[in-house]
């Protein structure tokens, strides 16, 4: 399988991920609606449904949702999930994932290999330089059997600290179903 793929999809989701932003997360009693979900924010008082969209095709990713936090001068930390259209095993995507980290440059922190749902799964935890600016990820990828859903949390690295416990509880409540 060539690697040039999912390479791809990774450089577009850090790409997409300096450009997105926030930490909230869904209430866990939001009514579900054909072929998608509500999303409640009490915070700013809204509830939306969001359209339903064409499912993306294989070898293709789509950046299902983006939250997004207030602007910090040019950069506001955000929380995006991403479904990454691919056959993939969890051993591929990490030496994937670690060797795209590698050749940008940035510094994985934490690898953890988990499960959510049942399903196999894989924390990161990485920072590096993007884009002139010094960024901080905190990220989990759910490999099923054709895809792999993909949430990460990006922040400034100054700001990690300030942002990793709502990080990881964000991506802890992350549910997927099987496929």
């Amino acid at each position: 399988m060539p690697r040039v793929p999912h390479l791809v999809a990774r450089l577009t989701l850090f790409t997409v991920a300096l450009f997105a932003v926030a930490l909230c997360m869904p209430p866990a009693d939001a009514d579900v609606v054909k072929g998608g979900g509500q999303h409640q924010d009490t915070r700013y008082g809204f509830t939306i449904a969001p359209p339903v969209f064409p499912v993306v095709q294989q070898g293709k990713m789509v950046q299902a949702v983006t939250f997004v936090a207030p602007a910090d001068g040019t950069f506001a930390a955000n929380l995006n999930v991403m479904v990454q259209a691919m056959k993939v095993s969890p051993a591929q995507y990490l030496a994937d994932t670690e060797g795209f980290a590698k050749k940008a440059g940035w510094k994985v922190n934490a690898v953890r290999k988990t499960k959510v749902s049942g399903q196999p799964a894989l924390y990161f935890d990485y920072e590096g330089k993007m884009g002139g600016m010094e960024l901080h990820w905190f990220a989990l990828a759910v490999v099923r059997s054709k895809d792999v859903v993909l949430a990460t949390c990006t922040t400034l690295r100054e700001k990690a600290r300030q942002y990793k416990a709502a990080c990881e509880k964000s991506l802890q409540s992350l549910q997927v179903a099987p496929r």
